[in-house]
């Protein structure tokens, strides 16, 4: 089904003036590329795709993927950050995922950053999206 939604999505964009998506757990932007190659093939007119995602990591395979795709870069905002209901820091595993089939486990949290973190956790807060 998740074909279908972004293809409608798309499809649906002809009388906006811009088409604009957002993946949140972006991991390496399986939607956020098949966005952009759906709507590159549809119309002409601009798209701005968003991917969001925590793992420092995985945001390298993301940028590779958009690459490799010819997703252009001002075409897409990369944001590293974590959704919560709440404000605060999150450590990711950056070894890779920590569940058996993908994914990460719950990150640990802190509403202000330890001194001891290394390497910086991603913060997350609810204004970046208002």
């Amino acid at each position: 089904f998740d074909w279908i939604d972004v293809l409608t999505a798309v499809a649906d964009s002809k009388d906006d003036a811009r088409f604009v998506a957002i993946e949140l757990g972006a991991a390496h932007g399986p939607w956020t590329v098949r966005a952009a190659l759906a709507h590159r093939r549809m119309y002409s007119k601009p798209a701005h795709l968003v991917a969001v995602e925590a793992s420092p990591k995985v945001l390298a395979d993301l940028r590779d993927h958009l690459a490799v795709n010819s997703v252009e870069p001002h075409n897409v905002t990369v944001w590293r950050a974590a959704g919560s209901e709440r404000r605060g820091w999150a450590a990711f595993d950056t070894q890779g995922c920590s569940l058996k089939g993908g994914g990460h486990a719950l990150p640990q949290t802190w509403s202000q950053v330890p001194e001891e973190q290394h390497p910086p956790p991603s913060r997350w807060s609810d204004s970046q999206f208002s």
